[in-house]
């Protein structure tokens, strides 16, 4: 009794009725309760059980029974793996994802949306996509109908999603789409003055086929006429053998040759050495050799007037 001193007489009489109670057979009650009553609640639980497990067996439809709690299939009640006796864990049965088809892995777009194997027809791939969406809430054969009567041979506009970004660089790229005209400084920069370009730059058999085809058309003009000079201001220069006579400026005096482009306000002139020369027509007096060895005074100022009422106009 010495080693019995720290246990009371209740909790002896405690422990006693426990052990008494594990060792009773199963039709036996708790003691302070009567067996009758025991074996009753023992054998409604037992077919209950029966029955659960008879139905689990029977109708795969119906849903597994949730586990209750404190029962041997809550997690917190199993026992540990590494206990003696234990079996393997049970597979956890909680799918939380669906797991994707072996086709599917293939090809990252399929493995996004989600799709089946493609087909060969692309609208057949449409199709089939927008049934799978619309079987969410429809049945299959509601979803084939309504794509077959809704969207089938139907066209769909879509929107690019990135002009939005690209709208402030379209605009800016817009405004520099005309090209500006070069300045006197950049033309000089880039050598594409008529003045900076080198001796034969061009041929000369291209400025005397020019030549004789003025010829033909200045002598038809003329054709009978005694002043030339208003028929003359009238006509295009452009291929007419010109020599400047005076000029505001004194390096443009004694330049000669054949016209080879004509503007406005200035003749561009091929000398004898293949050089571009740029004869301007205000303050300019030009002297054209004719057919037949004749020659006519043209005055630049009236040109430059006579063309410039012609583009206003």
């Amino acid at each position: 009794m010495e080693g019995d001193k720290g246990v009371t007489k209740r909790k002896k009489r405690r422990l006693e009725q426990l052990e008494a109670s594990l060792a009773s057979r199963p039709s036996q009650g708790p003691p302070g309760r009567p067996a009758g009553a025991a074996q009753k609640r023992s054998g409604s639980k037992a077919k209950k059980r029966a029955k659960q497990g008879d139905g689990a067996e029977t109708d795969p439809a119906k849903p597994p029974a949730r586990p209750q709690r404190g029962s041997a299939q809550h997690p917190t009640s199993a026992p540990p793996p590494d206990a003696p006796g234990a079996g393997p864990p049970p597979p956890h049965t909680d799918i939380v994802y669906r797991a994707l088809p072996p086709s599917v892995l293939p090809g990252p777009l399929r493995n996004t949306l989600g799709l089946s194997p493609p087909d060969r027809d692309p609208s057949a791939a449409v199709s089939s996509f927008l049934e799978s969406l619309m079987a969410r809430n429809l049945s299959a054969a509601e979803a084939r109908a309504a794509v077959g009567s809704k969207v089938a041979e139907r066209q769909l506009l879509l929107d690019n999603p990135t002009a939005g970004l690209r709208r402030p660089q379209t605009t800016r790229f817009a405004r520099h789409v005309r090209a500006k005209p070069l300045s006197a400084a950049a033309a000089r920069k880039l050598r594409v003055l008529p003045s900076q370009q080198p001796a034969g730059a061009v041929p000369a058999e291209a400025v005397t086929a020019l030549r004789e085809a003025w010829q033909i058309y200045i002598a038809r003009l003329l054709d009978g006429v005694q002043a030339p000079g208003a028929r003359l201001a009238k006509a295009s220069l452009c291929g007419a053998d010109v020599r400047v006579e005076g000029s505001r400026d004194a390096q443009r005096v004694g330049v000669a040759g054949t016209v080879v482009r004509e503007s406005r306000s200035a003749l561009s002139v091929v000398d004898a050495d293949g050089r571009v020369r740029c004869v301007p027509l205000r303050g300019s007096t030009l002297l054209v050799r004719l057919a037949r060895g004749r020659t006519a005074r043209v005055h630049g100022d009236a040109l430059e007037a006579l063309r410039s009422g012609k583009a206003k106009r």
